[in-house]
């Protein structure tokens, strides 16, 4: 006769969490997580590097040991969730919000034909003058253009203003509505707790939960903004050893999931 083994299947679905690590009493711990949104994929994964020795006494040289040197484990998270929070994780950097307000003299440069970034995006009732003791309007259509959702200024060839090639000093007013800035590597290494608050879609949607104690993030390696897709972008790093966890217990990860049948 056969023997016969039941088998447990995964097939995971989930949330991903991350947050600063507490380490004020001792034990680390996770103090306050934020969602990160939908993710692709979430990997785990160690590599070993060893040592082989080969006996020389037998004439076959064969190998008799094998040491390991070194255990790394790695972790890898793909995120569709494009937010200011994710994005300044990511790109090892901060963000900054900044509610909806207006601008009234900010000073910029007009290239005749060329375009000008202003310092906000979506921006509504702008208004151009010159830097002069009488200060003369531009007129929209005539000497500018303005891409409201971008936030810049193209100087029209028609313009009775800028002609030439002499760039022309401005003054620009409009309003703006809330947005955030993220500003890129301007954080040193940081280590984050990760949790995976997962279900097992193969077993009937049992929960299963991992939590990272110690995940150490490099900035990531690409982002693409033009593409035919739903873009991602990846964030991933290495699990560090977490010395505070104790003894009997690992130092590294722990998973937790309700006892399957077959066990």
């Amino acid at each position: 006769m056969a023997w016969e083994t039941a088998s447990n299947y995964f097939s995971g679905q989930g949330v991903v969490l991350m947050g600063q690590r507490d380490t004020s009493s001792g034990v680390a711990k996770a103090g306050g997580l934020f969602e990160v949104g939908n993710c692709s994929e979430l990997k785990l994964n160690v590599n070993t590097s060893t040592v082989e020795h080969k006996e020389t006494t037998t004439g076959s040289r064969a190998i008799d040991l094998r040491l390991t040197t070194e255990i790394k484990a790695n972790m890898e998270v793909t995120i569709e969730n494009f937010n200011s929070k994710n994005l300044a994780q990511a790109m090892r950097g901060n963000f900054i919000s900044a509610v909806s307000g207006t601008v009234t003299d900010e000073p910029i440069m007009g290239y005749p034909g060329m375009i000008t970034p202003l310092n906000h995006i979506r921006v509504s009732a702008v208004v151009l003058k010159t830097v002069e003791t009488t200060p003369k309007t531009l007129v929209s259509g005539t000497d500018y253009a303005v891409n409201t959702e971008a936030g810049s200024v193209k100087f029209l060839a028609g313009s009775t203003i800028l002609t030439g090639n002499s760039p022309v000093p401005l003054t620009v007013a409009y309003s703006y509505e809330a947005q955030e800035e993220v500003h890129g590597l301007t954080q040193p290494m940081q280590t984050i707790w990760l949790r995976f608050e997962g279900l097992n879609t193969a077993d009937t949607n049992k929960p299963v939960v991992l939590d990272v104690f110690k995940f150490s993030t490099d900035p990531l390696k690409e982002l693409d903004l033009i593409g035919d897709k739903v873009n991602a972008f990846q964030l991933a790093g290495s699990i560090l050893a977490d010395l505070t966890q104790g003894s009997g217990v690992s130092r590294y990860w722990k998973m937790k999931m309700l006892q399957s049948q077959g066990n």
